[in-house]
């Protein structure tokens, strides 16, 4: 796989939350802020998922701790697998796919999901 830049992961400290848990039909999301507006974020689909063409203002990295993820990106299509691993720079257009039982582990260098009141 080819990357386009390495990943700075610093450590960081995570705020507490009331309710970090995101639930519907296709996922179970728990997400974490950092005290620095970081956050760090665990998927895990229900479902198969398709994810539209998007970007952030930020950089996106994450890892596939179980199951099969297609990403579309750089007009490339990536097959990823339990153990890959990708580094998405902020604003590139992405998009893909998460199979039914993919766990995904984010680091978003931004806030991605809303906190649940």
């Amino acid at each position: 796989m080819d990357s386009v830049s390495q990943p700075v992961i610093n450590v960081i400290e995570v705020e507490e939350t009331s309710d970090s848990t995101l639930k519907s039909d296709e996922i179970i999301g728990h997400f974490f802020n950092s005290c620095d507006g970081n956050q760090l974020a665990h998927w895990i689909c229900l479902k198969d998922i398709i994810s539209e063409e998007h970007s952030h203002d930020f950089d996106e990295y994450f890892a596939v701790l179980k199951g099969q993820y297609i990403i579309h990106l750089n007009g490339k299509e990536i097959f990823l697998e339990t153990g890959d691993e990708l580094f998405i720079p902020a604003h590139t257009p992405h998009a893909g796919k998460m199979f039914s039982g993919a766990s995904i582990f984010h680091v978003f260098g931004g806030h991605r999901a809303p906190r649940l009141p």
